[in-house]
């Protein structure tokens, strides 16, 4: 019984040096899941610049996203509007008087945090006879 106890402890001994490994070589792990994280700002582009309007003191402005996302308001301007989703979004801006608006922009920020890049203002007049003219196109960017 002794002599069977022994060349079971050898063998057992044996089965976990051959199945254990001194090497350096990594695990392998294609079974385990991996996640990617988004680094990548939202892109925007205008689709419809504020463009002329009868008697109407809320123009407006439709651009598209390349993704989902809330969105902030820069200059005079501003919104009720508070996301975005990926495609086009029209944005009414809140009651404007008469002007000439050089300095509303729109950023939007993704879900992980991504913010575009403000981009340059959205150009566009409300004259006395309350009708809106565009005054320049929308010029976009996208941080790199």
């Amino acid at each position: 019984m002794g002599h069977l106890l022994t060349v079971l402890l050898f063998t057992l001994g044996w089965l976990l040096t051959a199945c254990g490994s001194d090497t350096d070589e990594p695990a392998d792990d294609s079974n385990t899941p991996t996640t990617a994280t988004d680094t990548t700002a939202p892109t925007l582009a205008e689709v419809t610049a504020v463009t002329t309007s009868t008697n109407d003191t809320t123009p407006a402005y439709t651009f598209s996203s390349t993704e989902a996302g809330t969105i902030t308001y820069g200059g005079s301007c501003t919104s009720s509007t508070t996301s975005v989703s990926s495609g086009n979004n029209v944005v009414n801006f809140s009651t404007l008087s008469e002007g000439t608006y050089s300095n509303c922009t729109i950023t939007v920020t993704d879900a992980t945090g991504n913010v575009t890049v403000p981009q340059k203002s959205i150009l566009f007049q409300l004259t006395e006879n309350k009708q809106y003219s565009a005054v320049k196109r929308l010029t976009v960017f996208r941080e790199k």
